[in-house]
């Protein structure tokens, strides 16, 4: 901390001073679902990118992978956002990020030395943050396996790859949302229900309306001037 002090840039990754910068490093605690969050989106990104880069993300393959998530009893889809060229894809919640995590056969997706060297990376990550979760976890092991698993950076296998990004832009669209789209948990009599609800409702909609290319958006009125 002493150094970050003196010069905050001198980490790699960091863009300004510390915001609590009396309190010492070795004294801060990890969150560990933001970790999960954060990391698993970034792995199941790199797949989708790799696919993408190598030209097989094509409606063939999103059909495989719907099947097999479908398989590990977690609802997926891709679908195009309207006047869009981009595939957009269901955003897995905590626990299913885990299950995709651990469940599913990249061999359907790779060649056999591909798919395990992915595998692995998956499953190092999944024994790290059961491990975490674990009182009886070693610090000092779980330090060492932790700085092992981020060494593996030169690959752009390894912790720099990963972006609380997509975590970030997920909690700003809900919270536009909720001053936008819900009665915040208002209303009266019939009407009155949870912004929770109100979200999943607007959310289940636009995927809806995607997923069968119809546009949810109602023409502008037609104003007509007499002179």
């Amino acid at each position: 901390m002493d150094q970050l002090n003196a010069d905050f840039t001198i980490y790699n990754g960091h863009k300004n001073p510390p915001l609590f910068n009396m309190i010492p490093l070795d004294n801060w605690v990890i969150d560990e679902l933001y970790a999960m969050l954060r990391i698993t989106d970034c792995l199941w990104r790199l797949v989708l990118n790799e696919l993408q880069d190598d030209d097989l993300f094509d409606e063939f393959t999103h059909k495989v992978i719907i099947e097999e998530i479908k398989h590990i009893s977690v609802q997926f889809q891709f679908w195009k956002e309207r006047g869009s060229k981009s595939w957009n894809y269901t955003s897995l919640m905590g626990e299913n990020k885990i299950k995709v995590l651990k469940n599913f056969n990249l061999n359907l997706l790779f060649i056999p030395s591909r798919a395990a060297k992915i595998r692995n990376l998956w499953d190092k990550f999944s024994q790290l943050y059961d491990n975490l979760q674990d009182n009886s976890t070693d610090p000092n092991v779980f330090e060492k396996a932790t700085k092992e698993y981020g060494n593996w950076e030169a690959n752009e296998e390894g912790l720099k790859a990963f972006s609380c990004s997509a975590v970030e832009k997920k909690n700003h669209q809900q919270v536009s949302y909720f001053f936008r789209k819900t009665l915040k948990d208002g209303g009266k009599n019939k009407d009155e229900k949870s912004a929770i609800k109100d979200l999943l409702d607007y959310k289940n909609r636009n995927l809806y309306f995607s997923y069968n290319n119809i546009s949810c958006s109602s023409s502008k009125r037609q104003k007509i001037y007499i002179q």
